[in-house]
């Protein structure tokens, strides 16, 4: 083998709304390491998700659409509900949060795939999808390098 495989990281927001929440992928030392942030209704820091899988573990990485279902039941709860309870002002303010967490419940994610089934996923934003594509063409190409070499 000539040395670890690595690969430089890429670090995509998670969506549009809070571009400060970042997803961070990156092959280092034969290992692809994903550090997710968690949050609280997508929008608050609640720490980060850290994953590493051997990338000989790696049998397939791609992207694909997502509904977050809790997220977007909480969405239509509070662009739906509060018009029936509560001051105009009020209801106002909570359909602007119910809108941001619809548009946070829908969208584009990264998917790491085992061989032994597991699958890992992190957000990615609309409008860095084909960044977190190009950077699956280069962690499968390393993938298969690996399984190459003796």
């Amino acid at each position: 083998m000539t040395g670890p495989v690595q690969a430089p990281p890429i670090r995509v927001p998670t969506h549009n709304l809070a571009r400060y929440l970042r997803v961070t992928v990156e092959v280092s030392g034969n290992t692809v390491r994903w550090e997710v942030p968690r949050t609280i209704l997508g929008l608050i820091p609640a720490g980060l998700r850290l994953v590493a899988v051997p990338i000989d573990e790696v049998a397939s990485i791609r992207t694909g659409r997502t509904v977050r279902p809790v997220r977007l039941l909480i969405g239509l709860a509070g662009v739906i509900v509060p018009w029936f309870f509560l001051p105009w002002w009020v209801s106002l303010l909570l359909l602007v949060v119910g809108l941001w967490m619809i548009l946070v419940a829908l969208g584009p994610q990264l998917i790491l795939t085992t061989h032994d089934d597991t699958t890992h996923s992190a957000p990615v934003c609309f409008g860095h999808q084909l960044d977190a594509e190009l950077y699956i063409a280069i962690v499968e190409d390393l993938a298969t390098g690996s399984k190459r070499e003796p």
